[in-house]
């Protein structure tokens, strides 16, 4: 069997959408509203503001200070913003008593937030040694959350954790929404498969996909901010999986997925050409970013072959460790580097190559079997 994984390409869309914010101003005093999008595809949420990006209810909490002649002071600290969705998203304060209004005396604010709020450990919970990491400094200041997750259903969009980039509003821009760019801070896994060019006239289909020892919780620390939050993740434990104790969680494919597209590969076993898209299998799970250790997590692919009108040879969890998976597509399973670990914020497309050992021929002429001697006297 052949195993090819390639890391997909990441899109970024800001896209901007009209919000209600109900609330009665003070006068002469203008509410901080938010608004947000989030900048990387998957399954669980789709680029932009739109319905497919938040759930309904989903809450972000913010943190933030602002500026005001040079000396900073907290203006948020975990404050709820919830989503409603209808036919488009808006933003609002989940509890009316943490409106803040712009400051006119203010230079500058800056934001930082964690969806979903309930991620964030309070910073009065840190151990001293976290404090000390984080400079001493609360998340208003600088951002830098630490937190904990279960990813206990990687399709579910609320499975899909992101933590905002760094933003800056500066005096001019006060009374406008603060526009919030979120970024993914777990791992997206596709899958698709072609077969060898071999079977090209045989009828594939997989059947199955199930993962084996893929673990589903682990604590975060947001390290640093760019151009998008630099996070580290520890401490994962526990697995992800459909049947208590089993270790594996088996993915919903949605029926049996016929394979059609198939490559050849060359003497050197690299890829001559590919006839046809690989076929998608399931798309864009989310998952907790873990590092992979040899023999252990696992896809476990089921899968049928059938060649005109036999009956079809059926394969059931033919095991691929994760750590197998290359990042060249040969059909040795050797070209390239070991694509060893998830990491946050990047989606990963694994490409499955399905092939069959033949049933082959040769021919060799076994020896004569032992002579017998005859004898005639012939005269005439």
């Amino acid at each position: 069997m052949k195993k090819i994984m390639i890391l997909a390409a990441i899109a970024a869309a800001a896209i901007s959408c009209s919000k209600t914010f109900e609330v009665n101003e003070a006068i002469g005093e203008s509410p901080i509203g938010f608004n947000t999008w989030n900048d990387v595809l998957t399954k669980a949420r789709t680029n932009g503001t739109g319905t497919s990006s938040f759930a309904n209810g989903e809450m972000f909490g913010v943190y933030g200070t602002k500026r005001v002649s040079a000396t900073p002071y907290e203006v948020f600290n975990g404050a709820a913003i919830k989503a409603t969705v209808s036919e488009a998203v808006s933003w609002n304060y989940n509890d009316a008593s943490d409106i803040k209004y712009w400051d006119p005396a203010a230079t500058s604010y800056t934001f930082y937030a964690a969806l979903p709020s309930s991620m964030v450990t309070a910073y009065n919970s840190l151990t001293d040694e976290q404090k000390t990491a984080n400079g001493n400094a609360a998340y208003s200041a600088n951002g830098k959350f630490y937190g904990s997750f279960t990813f206990n259903d990687p399709t579910a969009i609320t499975n899909d954790v992101m933590i905002a980039s760094e933003t800056t509003v500066t005096s001019g821009n006060f009374k406008q929404e603060v526009q919030l760019a979120f970024n993914h801070i777990a791992s997206c896994v596709s899958l698709v498969a072609k077969k060898d060019a071999a079977l090209s006239g045989a009828t594939v289909k997989v059947t199955g996909v199930k993962f084996n020892n893929v673990k589903k919780s682990g604590n975060f620390h947001v390290t640093a901010y760019s151009t998008s939050p630099s996070v580290t993740w520890s401490n994962q434990s526990g697995f992800i999986e459909t049947v208590t104790d089993s270790k594996i969680y088996s993915v919903n494919i949605g029926g049996d997925k016929t394979v059609d597209a198939y490559s050849t590969y060359e003497a050197d076993h690299d890829v001559d050409a590919t006839n046809g898209d690989p076929n998608a299998i399931f798309g864009g799970l989310v998952f907790l970013p873990q590092t992979f250790t040899d023999g252990t997590e696992q896809m476990l692919i089921s899968y049928t072959i059938k060649v005109g009108n036999e009956p079809a040879n059926v394969y059931t969890d033919v095991p691929v460790d994760l750590y197998d998976f290359m990042d060249s597509d040969s059909n040795d399973n050797s070209a390239g580097s070991h694509v060893s670990s998830w990491d946050f914020g990047k989606h990963y497309t694994y490409t499955i190559t399905i092939g069959a050992n033949a049933i082959q021929f040769s021919a060799s002429v076994n020896p004569w079997t032992a002579s017998s001697s005859a004898y005639y006297y012939l005269v005439d």
